[in-house]
């Protein structure tokens, strides 16, 4: 039997192996995203929309659209549409199941609020600033194994502090984020809370993301016919 062919193919079989190891080696591991990074991720964003649930329900209570560029703030649930137009100066709404748009005039309190709420952490932080972050709070990667799915690139971690309440007890909360690992701007979150005595956190709500560009924005506009 003439075993050189095969000697020949057990060296090639080696040398693949050898270079893939060494490539794994040379490749660096997915760098860690800290609270920091995702506050100035989401300071970058130029148009969103958030949808939000309530743990248990299919349909989303609240959509938003926001879009920084062109000064605008759109909200949709059950019972109303709502679109504030800031360089117009307007805000335009609609019941719902009416096919009546009311437009009012927006005053200067409700320009600030609302300018505010567009160049603000637009709902995706639990806190206003970075600095606003309880001291003693954690900000902890949750390992693949606790996960049912994780899309490649993602990286998931919780943000876990004590609030206390009117009577001083103390409830427990986490926020958990799904990151995309290279632009550190969240995909998904999921709002948990642990009452005082209550034994693990509870689901409350999950929002997911989604970054638009201004031709996604201007059609979800369009659509609202507002």
């Amino acid at each position: 039997m003439n075993l050189k062919p095969l000697g020949r193919v057990a060296a090639a079989v080696a040398a693949v192996i050898l270079i893939g190891a060494v490539l794994l080696l040379n490749t660096p591991a997915a760098r860690a995203v800290t609270i920091d990074e995702i506050y100035n991720a989401i300071a970058k964003i130029k148009n969103v929309y958030v949808a939000k649930f309530v743990a248990g329900k299919q349909e989303p209570v609240l959509e938003r659209w926001v879009s920084r560029a062109s000064k605008i703030y759109m909200s949709k649930s059950a019972g109303e549409l709502v679109l504030w137009d800031i360089r117009s100066g307007v805000r335009k709404s609609r019941a719902a199941g009416s096919g009546q748009t009311e437009t009012t005039r927006l005053t200067e309190d409700v320009v600030a609020d609302m300018e505010g709420k567009i160049g603000g952490s637009l709902g995706l932080v639990p806190f206003y600033d970075v600095s606003e972050v309880p001291e003693g709070a954690e900000w902890v990667r949750v390992p693949e194994g606790e996960l049912e799915f994780v899309a490649a690139g993602t990286q998931v971690y919780d943000l876990r502090w004590a609030a206390k309440l009117v009577d001083e007890s103390v409830v427990s909360k986490k926020w958990r984020f799904f990151v995309d690992g290279s632009t550190r701007i969240p995909q998904r979150i999921e709002v948990y809370e642990q009452l005082p005595g209550g034994e693990g956190y509870t689901l409350e709500t999950t929002m997911t993301v989604r970054y638009l560009s201004d031709g996604d924005m201007e059609e979800a506009i369009k659509r609202s016919s507002l």
